[in-house]
């Protein structure tokens, strides 16, 4: 099953089953000043705790730099 996940200050918070979501609409990322953000990321889980443990993998293995990376 599909879910949103929620995240604040770049950790994960909540999950939300969504039914169907757009291949273009499978992160969401912002910024401020010179700080990085994600604010939400679809991923797959057998349940709400199991996409927010997904998620938080994901963020660790693969988008952490990214996020990190101050930038000017």
């Amino acid at each position: 099953m599909e879910y949103k996940v929620t995240f604040k200050n770049n950790l994960p918070v909540s999950a939300m089953l969504v039914n169907s979501i757009s291949c273009e609409k499978l992160i969401d990322l912002s910024s401020s000043g010179n700080k990085r953000w994600l604010n939400w990321l679809v991923v797959v889980g057998d349940d709400e705790r199991d996409a927010i443990n997904m998620a938080e993998n994901i963020v660790n293995e693969y988008w952490l730099k990214y996020l990190n990376k101050i930038f000017a």
